[in-house]
């Protein structure tokens, strides 16, 4: 049987070991589909490039808080607006090292790609690193990733988890 304050606090403690260790800073990945099988992807304002919402699980959080957050954060999706049976935590994982070690300590980071399904009501609201978001098909995302620049081991974890959920017929 699944316990969800287990494994909340068994999430919490992995993230703060992460902290403790300082190896990989454990990230959140949104792979957000929508009706139309659509992912949706979003413009860092810093960066300019393309890739599916992250966002960083600070110490105490859980992987599902840390999801939570970030989309409401970076797109202003609220929990509601998330077909709450469709919520899968960390279906995909994958740690990229990064040169030499991050302004926060770190020499990598570690993707745990989760998703929903968004059922709200289109308005998406761009939170101040977000400067655009969009829904693509599941080639699209590669597409753009690349041409804006995004790194390809990078590319290549986000399109592993893509063919997980097209595989399964979420996402076009």
């Amino acid at each position: 049987m699944y316990d969800q304050g287990l494994a909340e606090y068994l999430s919490i403690l992995y993230t703060d070991l992460r902290y403790a260790f300082r190896e990989y800073r454990p990230e959140a990945v949104a792979a957000i589909y929508n009706k139309e099988k659509k992912v949706l992807m979003t413009q860092s304002r810093e960066h300019r490039v393309w890739a599916p919402l992250q966002e960083g699980i600070r110490k105490g959080e859980s992987l599902r808080k840390g999801f939570l957050r970030g989309v409401k954060e970076e797109v202003g999706i609220l929990q509601d607006d998330l077909d709450k049976t469709s919520i899968v935590l960390g279906f995909y994982r994958g740690c990229l090292i990064t040169k030499g070690r991050s302004r926060d300590g770190f020499s990598g980071k570690e993707y745990f790609y989760s998703t929903a399904e968004y059922v709200g009501d289109g308005n998406l609201k761009k939170g101040p690193e977000v400067s655009d978001a969009a829904w693509m098909q599941h080639d699209e995302v590669v597409d753009n990733m690349r041409s804006s620049g995004v790194n390809e081991d990078k590319i290549q974890l986000t399109q592993n988890a893509l063919e997980i959920l097209h595989g399964k017929g979420l996402v076009m």
